[in-house]
């Protein structure tokens, strides 16, 4: 027997054995104080004013919505303790307008006989706005080029502005509302709807949850017209007195014009005839002015003359 109590792990036995059963005693039968942590309590506001339901008060930021309390107590008390069943509140009663806010918290156990050591943070502090909404006009941001000779003839937006809803502070960031056409390489007319964005005075763009708008797209329509350059071809109506006088009608200028229209209708022209006109004097070095006429559908484009100046001269050989 005493040769087996003089083995190493009997002794180490029984030591275990006499810790666990001093702790035993100590934790349950002693019931000393104890501290600890009790890590991310939520914090729920109390008797917040009806101007934040209806959605003219909007909480902006706030320092954190959960708070850790250090507490004291004998140990079994403290170790019914959770973040589920205590109880962390911010009195907003006098939240009333926009500002900053620094509220104390109020901490409800759910035994008795616990002190606060510590709380972090140790007040709740809240920023309030007011919530207001202004009508911005809406403008088409196009990106890339259209297809060469083509162009946009007409431009319309529906609806042509938006109603935005917004903390005042984010509303006074916003300078403009737009939406985006892509026309690269576009031939035909394009019509989409578009989503509605919103940007600062830098260009850059605000995304925010906080902003609700009156409508989410925009309905995008722009027409396009071919442009097309093309001969100018006179129509003279004493053309045989002219041939007969061994002379010809030659453009004093400009030989040739741009016009625009669909390209159904423009792809097919190669060349505009003027309206009919006569030479008063047949002569060489006479002169008239002409005006095109142009066919339906068919239109000058930007910077284009109607008219085009026709000189007699001889006709040249070969």
């Amino acid at each position: 027997m005493r040769d087996f109590l003089k083995k190493d792990w009997v002794i180490k036995v029984i030591s275990v054995l006499v810790s666990i059963i001093i702790w035993i005693y100590v934790v349950y039968f002693q019931n000393p104080q104890y501290e600890t942590w009790i890590k991310s309590v939520p914090v729920t506001r109390a008797n917040m004013s009806t101007d934040f339901s209806s959605g003219k008060l909007k909480i902006l930021e706030t320092n954190s919505d959960t708070v850790n309390i250090k507490v004291k107590g004998n140990r079994r008390t403290v170790a019914k303790l959770s973040s589920q069943n205590i109880k962390v509140t911010a009195d907003m009663i006098s939240v009333t307008k926009d500002g900053n806010y620094t509220l104390a918290t109020n901490v409800i156990f759910p035994v008795s006989g616990i002190n606060i050591i510590q709380k972090e943070p140790y007040n709740y502090e809240v920023t309030v706005d007011k919530v207001s909404t202004a009508k911005l006009k809406i403008d088409v941001k196009k990106t890339g080029s259209l297809k060469s000779g083509y162009e946009i003839d007409t431009e319309s937006i529906t609806p042509e502005t938006v109603s935005i809803t917004a903390p005042q502070s984010i509303l006074n960031t916003i300078s403009k509302a737009a939406v985006t056409v892509d026309i690269s390489n576009k031939t035909t007319d394009i019509k989409g709807n578009y989503l509605i964005e919103f940007y600062n005075s830098a260009g850059e763009k605000i995304l925010n949850p906080d902003i609700s708008k009156s409508v989410e797209f925009a309905e995008v329509y722009f027409t396009l017209n071919m442009v097309k350059e093309v001969e100018i071809v006179p129509q003279i109506t004493n053309a045989a007195a002219v041939d007969g006088a061994n002379l010809s009608a030659y453009a004093n200028g400009a030989k040739t014009v741009k016009i625009k229209g669909k390209s159904s209708v423009v792809s097919g022209l190669d060349k505009i005839y003027t309206k009919p006109f006569s030479f008063a004097n047949v002569k060489e070095g006479a002169s008239h002015t002409a005006y095109l006429d142009l066919p339906e559908n068919v239109a000058l484009a930007d910077g284009a003359k109607n008219s085009a100046e026709f000189v007699l001269g001889a006709k040249k050989s070969g």
